[in-house]
């Protein structure tokens, strides 16, 4: 979020509770591996229509030196600006001009593929 100028100044910010971290679970949200959802980070929005509920999940930022798997250099922060300013906005647009994705379909097809969907 560059709330912190360095790795160093940043572990003492989210150690002096100056910051509320919460699970992704009390917002309706899944994280992969670490978890980890910040407040600046596009998120795929999934809308079960039928029953109106929504569930969160933010975008995999991809292989490589990413952050949720520990890497936080400049390319990992370059990699979710980018994300966050670029991909993220644009893939929106386009999921919204196409009126949305039916997952169900996704899912089953995976599924019967042998995919356990994780």
């Amino acid at each position: 979020e560059g709330w912190a100028k360095d790795l160093l100044a940043a572990t003492k910010l989210a150690a002096s509770g100056e910051i509320e971290f919460h699970p992704n679970h009390h917002f309706g949200a899944v994280g992969p591996m670490t978890g980890m959802t910040t407040m600046s980070m596009p998120l795929f929005v999934v809308e079960n229509a039928r029953f109106a509920n929504r569930a969160y999940c933010a975008i995999n930022e991809g292989l490589g030196k990413v952050m949720r798997f520990g890497g936080n250099d400049a390319s990992v922060l370059k990699r979710l600006a980018w994300l966050r300013d670029v991909f993220g906005p644009t893939l929106g647009k386009a999921i919204r001009a196409a009126g949305g994705i039916d997952l169900k379909s996704i899912v089953a097809r995976g599924l019967s593929m042998g995919d356990e969907l994780h």
